[in-house]
């Protein structure tokens, strides 16, 4: 049951942002908006460091915030590792 209330809330704060950027948009201003999705993804990250930190009881969400990070950049490229094996490369003009 906490893991779900824990999901509420993580919800809940990008609906809040989602609105804003949806009436930044109604309202015209449209570069507003963009600034509000950029800052959203950092927001997301630290977010969700926090998110795992408390369901997992980690003691630092620093190191959960990197971890998060590191995985990340380590799955990008073992992803690019794997697509380039299987010959899937962006063909150069």
């Amino acid at each position: 049951m906490a893991r779900l209330r824990w999901m509420i809330w993580l919800q809940a704060v990008f609906l809040v942002v989602q609105a804003f950027q949806i009436a930044a948009i109604a309202l015209g201003f449209s570069a507003l908006s963009d600034i509000v999705s950029l800052a959203s993804i950092p927001l997301f990250f630290w977010l969700m460091a926090q998110f795992v930190t408390v369901l997992h009881g980690f003691s630092s969400v620093w190191k959960t915030f990197w971890s998060i990070i590191m995985f990340l950049l380590a799955f990008g490229f073992l992803l690019s590792l794997v697509v380039t094996t299987f010959g899937l490369v962006p063909a150069i003009p």
